[in-house]
C-alpha cells in the first residue's frame, strides 16, 4: 500500500535539501536536463550480469574491454593495468576524490576512444582506479546525459535520449513506484559547491526520514552512513556486536557492521527486518545507499531531466539485506 502520496514526498524532499544541504547552493546551468519533452531514440546497451556485477562489454581504443555499470559513480574511471596496457597513463593528472574509504589523490587520464555500443566518445577523461575485478566503471558523468532503464533480472540495459512529458509513464506496470528526486550537491567543502548527477530520494528508516541514493555499483548490498543509523537509535555499542564486512573502496578495504534494522520504506514500498551494512566513515556523503539487493528486484528507469526514479518490484518477496 502507498503510503505517502507523490505530492508529500516532493514536499519532503524540499525540507531535506534544506535541512541535509543547508549550506550547499547549486551554480550554473543544469547541464542534464533537456530543453523540451518529447519522443527520443533508445539505445541497447552491451549488457550482462557477471555474477553480482552489472557489466557492459565497451571497446577502448577498439580494445573490447568490460566495464562495470555503476549509477553510483559520478566519474567513469579505467582500471590502471588496462590504462597502462592501452598507452594512455602518459599523460596523466592528479586531483583528490572521495568514496567510502575516505578522501584520496587519483589519477586520471583521457581516452581518445570509448565506444559502448552505438555511444561514440571521444577525448573522454576518466578516474584511473587500481586493483578491480572488472576492466573500468561506467559512471553517471556518461549515464546522466540520458534516461536509464535498468532491469539486471532481465539482463536489459537501454539508454534514452527523449524526455518524457508531464503524466507520461516508462512502465505500463500497475504496481509501478514513481519516486520524486533531488539532484545531489556536492558535500560543502568544494568551493565551487558543483552539482553533481546522483539522484537522491526520500526513505525512512526505522521512521526516520532521510535521503537514499541508488547505487548499482555497490555490489555488496545497500549501506547506512553512521550519522544516519545514530538518529534511527543505532549505538556503537549495538554495531560493535554485529557482524564486520569489508567491501573495498578506491582507497582499500573499510569495515562495515552488518546491523538489522525493524523497517525500511521507499515511496510506500515497505521491507521489513532488512539486514543493511553500517559505514563506519563518518565524512560519508549519502545517508542511505541502495545497492545490488534492491536492483536485482527491481526494474529501475533514471530520468534525469525530470528528476524521478521509477521502480517496479519484479518479485513478491524483495527487500534490501533480505
Amino acid at each position: 500500500m502507498r503510503i505517502c502520496s507523490i505530492r508529500l514526498y516532493r514536499h519532503l524532499l524540499v525540507l531535506l535539501l534544506c535541512a541535509v544541504l543547508s549550506a550547499c547552493a547549486a551554480t550554473g546551468e543544469d547541464v542534464f536536463a533537456l530543453p523540451e519533452c518529447g519522443p527520443g531514440r533508445s539505445i541497447t546497451l552491451p549488457f550482462l550480469m557477471a555474477g553480482p556485477m552489472p557489466i557492459l562489454r565497451v571497446r577502448v581504443q577498439d580494445v573490447p574491454v568490460r566495464f562495470l555499470l555503476d549509477t553510483g559513480a559520478a566519474r567513469s574511471a579505467i582500471e590502471r593495468r588496462m590504462a597502462l596496457a592501452l598507452g594512455v597513463m602518459h599523460d596523466a593528472t592528479r586531483e583528490n576524490i572521495r568514496d567510502i574509504t575516505g578522501e584520496h589523490p587519483a589519477d586520471f587520464v583521457v581516452l581518445p576512444k570509448l565506444d559502448i555500443g552505438e555511444v561514440h566518445l571521444t577525448d573522454r577523461r576518466v578516474l584511473v582506479s587500481d586493483g578491480l575485478p572488472f576492466d573500468g566503471v561506467i559512471g553517471l558523468d556518461i549515464l546522466s546525459r540520458y534516461a536509464l532503464e535498468l532491469d539486471e533480472a532481465h539482463g536489459i540495459a537501454m539508454l534514452h535520449t527523449g524526455r518524457m512529458c508531464e503524466g507520461q509513464r516508462p512502465f505500463p506496470d500497475a504496481g509501478m513506484i514513481d519516486m520524486p528526486a533531488i539532484q545531489g550537491i556536492g558535500d560543502g567543502r568544494d568551493a565551487r559547491r558543483r552539482v553533481e548527477p546522483f539522484l537522491l530520494v526520500a526513505a525512512r528508516l526505522d521512521g526516520v526520514l532521510g535521503l537514499a541514493m541508488f547505487d548499482s555499483g555497490a555490489i555488496g548490498g545497500s549501506v547506512v552512513s553512521p550519522g544516519y543509523a545514530e538518529k534511527v537509535g543505532v549505538s556503537a555499542a549495538q554495531l560493535a556486536q554485529d557482524q564486520p564486512v569489508y567491501p573495498r573502496g578506491f582507497g582499500g578495504k573499510i569495515a562495515l557492521h552488518l546491523h538489522r534494522f525493524g523497517e525500511l520504506e521507499l515511496n510506500g514500498e515497505v521491507f521489513r527486518r532488512p539486514i543493511l551494512m553500517v559505514s563506519t566513515d563518518s565524512g560519508a556523503r549519502f545517508q542511505l545507499v541502495i545497492g545490488a539487493d534492491y536492483f536485482r528486484t527491481h526494474r529501475l528507469w533514471f530520468d534525469f531531466a525530470s528528476k524521478r526514479v521509477f521502480s517496479v518490484p519484479l518479485l513478491t518477496q524483495n527487500a534490501p539485506g533480505s
